[in-house]
């Protein structure tokens, strides 16, 4: 808007008395290193994550009223999936069921964070690339869903492994 002000003044007023104005540079950081690469795939940001000043993984973030779902594709291959960690009473605190549009499947977490993930396979991958409804976590008998609003997780996947090409080289 800045810009299209100051071409018009500039038309106007004659090229000769005119100097392009721009609007204050901002940055966002990300682990304390600022965003070189941010991306929308529907609903979804996809971005770089830093850690210890060095290129860790991209991840896909979707938010929702049940919090972040974060899906992160590392520079090895290898996908999570990690979403907010919920209190409640249950024997095994590690175990996990992922819901898809047509189904679940249980496992165990790979840690018991605040922010608890699992490591995906092959199948599971297969899964959420079917998947257009909805992605849902059950832990500590707390489901939590993100809806996906019919968006294409293989666009998604595909654009956060780009994002990884593009940092870990």
């Amino acid at each position: 808007m800045i810009n299209r002000l100051s071409t018009l003044a500039c038309a106007l007023l004659g090229a000769g008395l005119c100097l392009t104005v721009a609007p204050p540079a901002s940055a966002q950081q990300s682990h304390g290193r600022n965003f070189e690469y941010r991306s929308q795939v529907g609903a979804w940001t996809i971005r770089p994550i830093y850690q210890s000043g060095r290129f860790s993984r991209c991840a896909a973030d979707l938010r929702g009223s049940s919090g972040v779902l974060r899906f992160a594709y590392f520079p090895n291959g290898n996908y999570y999936l990690s979403w907010p960690s919920t209190t409640g009473g249950v024997t095994d605190p590690s175990l996990t069921m992922l819901y898809f549009d047509r189904g679940y499947r249980v496992m165990r977490m790979s840690n018991r964070s605040n922010r608890p993930s699992i490591q995906l396979d092959s199948t599971m991958i297969d899964n959420l690339f079917r998947a257009n409804e909805t992605i849902g976590v059950q832990q500590n008998m707390i489901r939590r869903d993100w809806p996906l609003y019919g968006q294409d997780m293989t666009d998604v996947f595909v654009e956060m492994e780009n994002c990884t090409h593009k940092y870990a080289s």
